[in-house]
């Protein structure tokens, strides 16, 4: 799958849930961590994403909801193996799911 049919997917997730920020999550040692320690403004997310997969790195995505609605999206990056996703916090349910195949 090419990047721009990646990129795509995403910006499409992100066009359905409208203004949503992100937060940014690296698999390391077998878990996930967060990376920023803040969030990623919604025009920032597939910039971002850009960035890291054209250097091979993994990506998939969760578009986390509050009482039915989008509430933020998590994007796991990793280089080896991925490890289970989070479940979503409480109170929140896991809409959507998606896992860019490997390059």
């Amino acid at each position: 799958m090419s990047l721009d049919v990646i990129l795509n997917q995403l910006k499409s997730t992100l066009r359905r849930a409208k203004g949503v920020e992100a937060l940014a999550f690296w698999a390391g040692n077998g878990e996930w961590t967060d990376a920023l320690g803040e969030t990623l403004e919604n025009e920032e997310i597939v910039f971002y994403a850009e960035g890291l997969l054209m250097e091979g790195t993994r990506l998939a995505w969760q578009l986390i909801a509050e009482d039915g609605a989008p509430d933020h999206l998590r994007l796991y990056f990793w280089q080896e193996s991925r490890p289970e996703f989070p479940p979503a916090p409480e109170g929140q349910t896991v809409l959507e799911t998606v896992e860019a195949p490997a390059p």
